[in-house]
């Protein structure tokens, strides 16, 4: 059998060299460029009924083998390797070719038949899963390297020209989808793309952990991260913007870069600006909100629990871990020009009971959502003037 599954080697082989012949000793329209033709013809003929016998035979000896349960043998390790090459599996190439026939057929078509794009997206799918396969593999391999090493380093770049392959293929769909105005079918491409992107930049934010900013696989992460939203700037994420509405999703600044580099994780709806060694959040339109709800007009002022506690909240977000303790230096106001708003409780003194926000400091893995609301332990249905700014501090 192994000398078998050679002869379709050298079957491979013989065709390709009788094809240099024919480009080199003969001109393309002649008569023997025609006869050499007709030899290579027959050769690729001849090569398909060989994978045809010799693939049934293969199979055979694979299900016969498995039945048999032989299956730590060597003898059923090489007819593995043949059942995976010649029975039952299509190769890459194949597989590439159906897709962009399928392609072709619905881009040129008029008006794409519902079988024919959902032929396509079958097709893309299968093809995509092999891609997929090579970014499990280079992953694994990459996981296992010193982060930075000659090894890591050259796994990392076939780790990302897989990923790349998969993005550019839902690329490639969401054109055609596009320009035959298929909307179902663009809408999923576009979301293949944008979740394949997003999955990839997390992967670099992840491995930048740790690195210099000054180092080359830190700015190789950065610059190409930078090339990829220039390159697919059509699948990023909308653009938040500041925008009038009602409470609590109107009139809330989104989280920009200016919150970002002063440390801030959740800016509750603030503008963020920076405050001496601190910086401060301000929202004068709408007010300082988290969960759909503001904080407490009273026991907000300079050095009270409620304020240090916002701050940590927005420092390090929902359940986060507080790295730097909040300074007695924190501190809120009241905007009194917009009221009646749920809001959280936070009217006790230091030491109150847990569900107030002013009654201790906040720990690692705080969760916001524990606290109660109104003016109660127990919560109700209390509104109050919202919070307007917070200035925050840490040591």
């Amino acid at each position: 059998m192994r000398y078998q599954g050679r002869v379709s080697h050298w079957i491979t082989y013989w065709i390709n060299f009788q094809r240099k012949l024919q480009r080199i000793y003969t001109k393309k329209g002649s008569s023997q460029f025609s006869a050499m033709q007709r030899t290579v013809d027959a050769w690729k003929k001849y090569r398909h009924a060989w994978y045809k016998v010799f693939g049934r035979r293969v199979a055979y000896w694979f299900k016969r083998l498995e039945r048999a349960k032989k299956t730590n043998t060597y003898a059923y390790r090489v007819v593995r390797r043949y059942n995976t090459r010649y029975s039952g599996r299509k190769s890459r190439a194949t597989i590439i070719r159906e897709l962009r026939a399928a392609e072709r057929k619905v881009y040129y078509s008029k008006k794409p038949a519902d079988a024919d794009v959902t032929t396509m997206s079958a097709k893309r799918k299968e093809y995509v899963a092999l891609i997929d396969a090579g970014v499990k593999k280079w992953t694994a391999y990459i996981d296992k390297e010193k982060k930075g090493s000659k090894r890591y380093i050259w796994g990392y770049r076939r780790f990302f020209w897989y990923s790349y392959w998969g993005i550019r293929e839902y690329q490639r769909g969401y054109t055609i989808a596009s320009v035959k105005r298929l909307t179902a079918q663009k809408g999923k491409d576009w979301k293949e793309t944008h979740d394949r992107l997003y999955a990839l930049w997390g992967r670099f934010n992840k491995d930048k952990d740790g690195l210099y900013k000054r180092s080359w696989l830190y700015r190789a992460l950065t610059g190409t991260e930078y090339w990829m939203r220039k390159r697919f700037a059509a699948f990023l994420n909308p653009a938040a913007t500041f925008k009038k509405g009602p409470w609590p999703s109107g009139y809330c600044y989104p989280l920009d870069d200016a919150c970002k580099k002063l440390g801030v994780t959740d800016n509750l709806c603030g503008k963020c600006e920076k405050d001496g060694s601190g910086w401060k959040l301000t929202n004068m339109e709408g007010g300082l909100r988290w969960g759909g709800k503001s904080f407490d007009d009273n026991q907000n002022g300079k050095g009270t629990f409620q304020a240090m506690n916002i701050c940590a909240l927005a420092a390090y977000g929902n359940k986060g871990k507080v790295a730097k303790k909040p300074t007695k230096d924190c501190a809120g106001k009241t905007n009194y020009k917009i009221s009646g708003q749920v809001h959280w409780f936070g009217n006790c003194a230091a030491g109150g009971c847990k569900g107030c926000t002013n009654a201790a400091l906040v720990t690692d893995g705080f969760d916001w959502n524990k606290f109660a609301s109104g003016n109660s332990c127990r919560s109700d249905s209390d509104r109050d003037a919202v919070l307007g700014t917070v200035k925050c501090f840490f040591a």
